[in-house]
């Protein structure tokens, strides 16, 4: 009898496997990530040095003195801008199967927990693809009956922006439970429970520090900007899925390692 090879898998099959996160660490660590940033970080510095000069001749955008959507604003960065909405937008969705591999892992931990950390973190991926999409600008987007302007992107663009910071630090929150659960039941820390605990401890110091020193007095003026703490933020973000990435083992645990696993 002659043996019929299996058929390899085809483009759905290979889709739906990527977007459901169900890849190897071998593919999550050489490509995947390695590609997200350079893709986020690449199109950020293409926004850059494309940004318009200020009159006198200096760059027209420098990081940490002005907002990050300062790079998406198509009034001063017609061009630019473009490349700030394809960078976000696309790491938005790359997020995706990056949190559903990370949510394969947690939930044999700890199932609900996994799951909520999930929905932030996807909430939060959400968020940065309406900061993209709709930029700080005060542009009309809807019109009433009078003919007065009843939303402008820049109301949809705050939200975005509220909604992307929000999810993804509860996310970073929730995720260190299962994290713990792990440790607790099985005596190991294969997904770096101090770790995510540092991570934690150190978005809240950042968070507090921003507070005391937007609020405070004698303090120089570059460290008030609101900018600064914004692109603080975000880079701690951009550490913290690193490490995550580092941090996630290569395989699901077996459910009976977590008996009694919620």
């Amino acid at each position: 009898m002659t043996r019929v090879a299996n058929p390899s898998p085809g483009l759905g099959d290979r889709s739906r496997k990527f977007f459901t996160g169900a890849f190897s660490r071998e593919f999550f660590l050489k490509r995947l990530v390695p590609f997200m940033y350079g893709f986020l970080f690449g199109c950020f510095l293409a926004a850059d040095l494309i940004f318009p000069p200020k009159p006198d001749g200096s760059p027209g955008y420098v990081p940490f003195t002005r907002t990050i959507s300062g790079q998406g604003n198509h009034g001063d960065n017609p061009v630019g801008a473009w490349f700030f909405v394809i960078g976000l937008v696309g790491t938005s969705i790359i997020l995706v199967p990056f949190n559903l591999y990370a949510w394969r892992r947690l939930s044999a931990a700890c199932k609900n927990t996994a799951g909520l950390a999930l929905f932030f973190a996807i909430t939060g991926a959400a968020g940065f693809a309406v900061v993209g999409i709709w930029d700080e600008q005060s542009t009309c987007l809807l019109l009433d009956g009078a003919g007065s302007c009843t939303l402008m992107s820049c109301d949809v663009h705050d939200v975005g922006s509220a909604i992307a910071f929000g999810g993804n630090l509860l996310a970073v929150l929730v995720n260190l439970f299962p994290m713990i659960s792990h440790r607790v039941k099985t005596g190991k820390d294969d997904f770096g429970a101090w770790w995510q605990l540092a991570h934690v401890a150190a978005f809240v110091a950042l968070l507090a520090a921003g507070l005391l020193v937007m609020n405070g007095s004698g303090v120089p003026p570059f460290f008030k900007r609101s900018a600064f703490w914004q692109w603080s933020l975000f880079t701690a973000l951009a550490v913290y899925y690193l490490s995550l990435s580092l941090r996630l083992p290569g395989s699901v645990p077996k459910p009976s390692t977590f008996a009694g696993a919620g």
